[in-house]
């Protein structure tokens, strides 16, 4: 099936290939001029998905997915750069002022510090050991079953 749905996705791919150059000629033209090497490398890391499952690595076919899917993404973006939306939104117009960005930058550290630490204390309570091959909870529950 995997094969089927990325024989499904590659033709999709090529279509749209195939109709960028008159339906969106503005990201074909950017994608041309600046975004080549992230197409070659998209298509590769298809590729190489493909031949993941065909060789049954399904560990590195999940990987390669997800990496072919972060570089069409990257590639997307860096064809429309600098336009955020075309023709008339650019980065540099849609950027707040440097005091907002600041106050951002701020509250996103302070909230790293509160929630890495929790996500921490979650897993290491939460974690599942294997005793003899069987998974077992760390710290089990000590309620007692409620009497009949």
């Amino acid at each position: 099936r995997g094969l089927i749905a990325g024989a499904l996705t590659a033709a999709l791919g090529l279509l749209g290939l195939l109709l960028a150059p008159s339906e969106a000629s503005f990201l074909w033209n950017g994608m041309l001029d600046h975004a080549i090497p992230l197409v070659i490398a998209t298509v590769l890391i298809g590729l190489a998905a493909a031949a993941a499952l065909w060789f049954k690595r399904y560990g590195w076919a999940r990987i390669l997915i997800v990496a072919e899917a972060a570089f069409l993404l990257l590639t997307w973006g860096v064809s429309q750069f600098p336009y955020l939306i075309p023709p008339d939104v650019q980065v540099q117009n849609a950027a707040s002022p440097q005091n907002t960005q600041a106050l951002l930058l701020i509250g996103i550290i302070i909230a790293l510090l509160i929630v890495v630490p929790s996500l921490w204390f979650m897993f290491y309570v939460f974690k599942v050991k294997k005793v003899a091959g069987v998974d077992v909870v760390a710290h089990p529950p000590t309620a007692e079953p409620a009497a009949e």
